[in-house]
């Protein structure tokens, strides 16, 4: 007889994440986001002065030292004005960052001028579009490549940049992740008490963030999301970046010795379950098989 509602097969998962993929992608992939963080540009020395996101700079540089080394060629997605690049070719690593706002570039490229760094270089240059990236800066096989503090949130999917890593990376090559969490325990924490209705805003397909006035959506990423979009990549290891301490926009009005204080407390016990699943952020390393 004709099949009914009761005898539709059902959707497999893989089915389920390729529908919600598809609906993430029809609301972020035409966004502009260059526009957005330009106008940001000349005042992200000061976004980057804030007390918390200091903290998270040094926790993020700190799992690049663990893994570049002297001579090494590697790229920065989503280098903004080149402050972790600039940091690494100071110590010999040779970096070729990419962001897609043309004035965080200008400012990155100003940096390096002013630092006499002849190892470091910056291109105007979306995630999307990493392909592109040999025929503008020469080189064509790296040592390794990073994605710092949620640059890959404005990706609406994670695969397209794997893949071309898997072309450009030599065998061996390190890759460290660092993006906002899905799971941030404080985040939740205080919104059960400050605006309930928000509790679980970073587990809707995509979040809306205001950046210069104008909203952005970005996706939020669970540790499992990542580890799945980077495979066959290894997983070597991956932490927490703030479990204990409060997100930026939640923080405002703590003292810094208290962060500071807090951050401390965070970085022993950020690789441990379940906090290593908790944080603002997530941090991760692979390796190209």
């Amino acid at each position: 007889g004709p099949r009914t509602s009761g005898d539709r097969p059902k959707e497999t998962a893989p089915q389920q994440r390729l529908y919600m993929t598809s609906f993430i992608v029809s609301f972020m992939e035409d966004q502009d986001i260059s526009q957005a963080y330009d106008s940001i540009a000349s005042e992200y020395n000061i976004i980057e002065a804030d007390p918390s996101f200091k903290q998270l700079r040094v926790a993020s540089f700190a799992a690049l030292m663990q893994v570049f080394r002297q001579g090494k060629v590697v790229i920065d997605i989503g280098c903004s004005i080149g402050t972790e690049a600039i940091a690494l070719a100071k110590y010999g690593v040779t970096v070729v960052g990419i962001d897609p706002s043309a004035e965080m570039v200008s400012i990155a490229r100003k940096k390096a001028r002013d630092s006499k760094l002849s190892n470091v270089y910056f291109y105007q240059l979306a995630a999307k579009d990493l392909s592109k990236l040999p025929q503008l800066c020469g080189f064509h096989r790296f040592d390794g490549a990073y994605s710092s503090l949620g640059a890959l949130n404005h990706e609406p999917i994670i695969e397209p940049v794997r893949d071309v890593l898997m072309d450009l990376l030599e065998k061996g090559s390190p890759v460290v992740i660092s993006v906002r969490n899905r799971n941030c325990a404080l985040e939740m924490l205080a919104y059960v008490f400050t605006s309930p209705r928000k509790v679980f805003r970073r587990r809707a397909p995509f979040v809306s963030i205001p950046i210069s006035g104008k909203p952005v959506n970005i996706r939020m990423y669970s540790n499992r999301e990542v580890v799945r979009s980077m495979k066959p990549m290894k997983l070597v290891s991956f932490k927490a970046l703030h479990w204990l301490v409060p997100p930026a926009h939640l923080s405002t009005k703590i003292p810094e010795d208290v962060l500071e204080f807090l951050s401390r407390m965070d970085e022993p016990l950020a690789g441990v379950w379940p906090l290593n699943r908790l944080g603002d952020y997530s941090i991760f390393t692979f390796v190209k098989r």
